[in-house]
């Protein structure tokens, strides 16, 4: 299936359009402020990772437009063929003893009802989003009430992962790169076939973004850092490779600072303050620094790798990295290319 149909709901005035702006139209956080509201549902479709299309629809929240969705003849037309739900709540919400508005949890239930019924093997993300409206110390424990709060009303009937979010931080492309991953047929294949780049180029770690939105796609690294921040699942294996037998509640390892988001939104700043200064469009970048040596160049014409190499060995040079990732470049498109 080429195309991926992808609902976005959630709260009104939750950040919804604001988000999608950010990383489908590379809109600078401080502008989505001049979006307008979303009024029923807005679907656009955006070429996405070769051939395929991802096709967004973003929802209004308000009362009169939920309720909509969610009569038979709206659940057929919006819940129907979904490859994947994403649901955001905005975090200053809690009301004084630090449980989320009733209708959010309902309209939220009612929505993963819907789903199961029309697409019962979409995935479903939370989007706990506007996190840096609260203060770096309490953004864990406000994060937790909401996630206790899904819980509950979810019961063991509905899986979900949730992460905490906003669109001036890297945790929004952490979110959506899970997201995305998901969509990827043979992500599988594309890992392993990046873990074979890694060793051909003696790199530390290596890592594919899709082109347009800098979305991390795969990656392979000597070794994994943990970081068990603003993430949570509920009845879900952990996605980064524990068995499915071991379903259940569970907390996502996700890399030290989650560095390979913090370079996809370093990157988006870099290409849209370099259009100031040239029409060119962004090609590659090189950096050989005192420990390190790091490569950013396309893969294929909708990919970017990252290839990052420790400068302790001299026969690692940016010319023999580019030289490796040249040579995988038709393997990599073919893959690509062979993806349902």
């Amino acid at each position: 299936m080429r195309e991926k149909k992808v609902l976005l709901m959630g709260d009104a005035a939750s950040g919804k359009s604001s988000m999608r702006a950010a990383i489908f139209k590379n809109t600078i956080p401080d502008l989505t402020s001049r979006l307008s509201t979303t009024h029923s549902y807005e679907m656009e479709n955006y070429k996405f990772f070769g051939s395929r299309s991802l096709s967004l629809v973003d929802c209004g929240g308000q009362h009169g437009f939920m309720e909509s969705y969610l009569t038979d003849d709206g659940e057929k037309i919006l819940f129907a063929h979904v490859s994947a739900l994403i649901y955001v709540f905005e975090v200053t919400k809690l009301d004084s003893a630090g449980r989320p508005p009733e209708l959010s949890l309902q309209y939220f239930s009612r929505c993963l009802k819907a789903l199961g019924k029309r697409s019962p093997q979409a995935p479903v993300f939370v989007l706990i989003q506007k996190m840096d409206l609260i203060q770096p110390e309490k953004r864990q424990s406000e994060f937790d009430m909401w996630i206790k709060a899904l819980k509950q009303i979810c019961g063991q009937e509905d899986a979900f992962i949730a992460f905490g979010t906003s669109i001036y931080e890297d945790t929004l492309y952490r979110a959506w790169s899970a997201v995305v991953r998901i969509l990827v047929p043979n992500l599988s294949d594309l890992t392993r076939n990046l873990g074979l780049l890694s060793q051909s180029c003696g790199a530390l770690e290596t890592a594919m973004f899709e082109k347009t939105t800098f979305l991390l796609i795969a990656r392979s690294s000597v070794e994994e850092p943990v970081n068990h921040s603003l993430v949570s699942t509920h009845l879900l294996p952990d996605i980064y490779n524990k068995p499915v037998e071991d379903a259940g509640d569970a907390t996502v390892a996700l890399g030290q600072a989650n560095r390979f988001e913090m370079i996809s939104k370093l990157i988006k700043a870099f290409k849209h303050d370099a259009r100031r200064f040239s029409s060119e469009p962004f090609d590659s970048l090189r950096m050989e620094m005192s420990d390190f040596t790091l490569v950013l160049t396309s893969l294929t014409p909708t990919s970017y790798v990252l290839v990052i190499a420790s400068a302790k060995e001299p026969r690692i040079t940016p010319d023999a990295i580019v030289l490796n990732i040249s040579h995988a470049r038709p393997h990599f498109e073919a893959l690509q290319a062979a993806a349902k």
